[in-house]
């Protein structure tokens, strides 16, 4: 459970940004979420990248940017209703959903653990190809205090920058996949640091 980004120059990567899924790696084995989280905070603090700032056109692409968007500013009960009814979500953990409502559960619990938190859209990219529905993927941050209760518990403090990309397929209904990664173990880790 790894997304990548990756910046080509004549074929060869140039630069890249890797989120891994650690929560679900450490579900096949026996630590623990937060176990391992205390041992990572302990060995220090990690450098995060700053990502590129670049943004491809596309309507696809901004389609879901601004979706996401409406979610981190305005509410995401607003982003859920884009949502198919039906839909197929998978987020951190190994969790999968289906339907509006655990959309708007799952969103809802990471932005209310960071509700003074920056969302900041890092890159988007879209594509429309004959016989395969319209696409797009987003990488985002969300940097701020951990000053709200959520995803990660009861409020510390703490500050913390999660790093995403979220993956969508749109069907008449909206959105009818979505695939969102980030590592939540290394938020732990930056929680407990």
């Amino acid at each position: 459970r790894i997304a990548s980004e990756l910046y080509l120059i004549d074929d060869m990567v140039a630069e890249g940004v890797v989120v891994m899924d650690t929560s679900t790696a450490l579900l096949q084995t026996d630590i623990g979420l937060k176990e391992w989280a205390r041992g990572r905070a302990l060995m220090g603090e990690p450098k995060l990248p700053e990502p590129p700032q670049a943004t491809a056109q596309n309507v696809w692409a901004d389609g879901w940017a601004e979706l996401l968007q409406l979610g981190m500013s305005k509410g995401v009960g607003a982003m859920a209703a884009q949502y198919a009814q039906g839909c197929v979500v998978d987020w951190p953990g190994a969790r999968v959903a289906h339907g509006r409502g655990e959309v708007e559960q799952f969103w809802s619990k990471l932005r209310n653990a960071l509700p003074s938190a920056k969302f900041t859209l890092c890159h988007r990219v879209g594509r429309s190809d004959p016989m395969m529905p319209p696409r797009a993927s987003v990488r985002w941050r969300l940097t701020g205090k951990h000053d709200g209760w959520g995803l990660f518990g009861a409020p510390t403090g703490a500050m913390v920058s999660v790093v995403g990309i979220s993956q969508a397929e749109f069907g008449d209904d909206g959105v009818k996949r979505e695939f969102t990664i980030f590592d939540e173990a290394a938020v732990w880790a930056q929680i407990f640091g």
